[in-house]
């Protein structure tokens, strides 16, 4: 196979999402579990890894999209899990903006898992009310919208259990994508995400 790239074929250009620009090397996912909060008295269990191969121009297959090998290692696991008697269900899975996407959803939704993600800015759109003022809702890009929600109820910031310098914003909001959620600002000691949970209960 003819594959774009150097260092036996394997490294590329890729869009990292830690340094916000396109770089070259090798890239990578893996699939992992976290037993408590991910802090020191937790746990993180590498569940999965591959290393992703560029796309080629000669004869054979591509490599699968990220969203396919992330659909067929859930699946996998479950079975594995099965054989033990035991399941998915119940846990939350956390995934960056790439994964959000309706098949991920409807995947996660067979095994009764609830996603968390990042709300892409334009792709996903928010119907809500972002002003308790104006009650009628209004539908707006998710980067809008959010701004706009926080800006406004900044002064509502709840603050949150066990974490210090950590408050945060909650309210059931639809979305083009994955229709009702819960949509969370979360301000970090000045950092401020955005996230959204298909767990109204969260």
């Amino acid at each position: 196979k003819r594959c774009r790239g150097i260092l036996g074929k394997l490294a590329a250009l890729w869009w990292s999402g830690a340094d916000k620009k396109v770089t070259n090397g090798l890239s990578g996912e893996a699939l992992v579990a976290v037993i408590g909060d991910g802090t020191k008295e937790g746990q993180v269990i590498t569940l999965d890894y591959r290393l992703v191969l560029p796309h080629h121009d000669g004869p054979g297959a591509q490599p699968p999209k990220k969203t396919d090998w992330f659909v067929n290692r859930i699946c996998a696991i479950e079975k594995a899990l099965n054989k033990q008697d035991l399941f998915l269900s119940g846990c939350r899975a956390s995934m960056d903006t790439f994964y959000a996407t309706k098949e991920i959803r409807d995947t996660l939704n067979l095994f009764e898992i609830k996603m968390v993600s990042n709300l892409h800015p334009t792709r996903n759109r928010i119907t809500g009310v972002f002003w308790e003022k104006i009650s009628r809702p209004v539908t707006l890009p998710a980067g809008l919208f959010c701004w706009l929600w926080y800006r406004i109820n900044e002064d509502r910031l709840k603050k949150m259990d066990g974490k210090t310098g950590v408050f945060y914003l909650r309210q059931e909001v639809q979305t083009n994508s994955f229709g009702k959620v819960v949509l969370i600002a979360q301000n970090n000691n000045g950092d401020i995400r955005f996230l959204f949970g298909s767990d109204t209960n969260m």
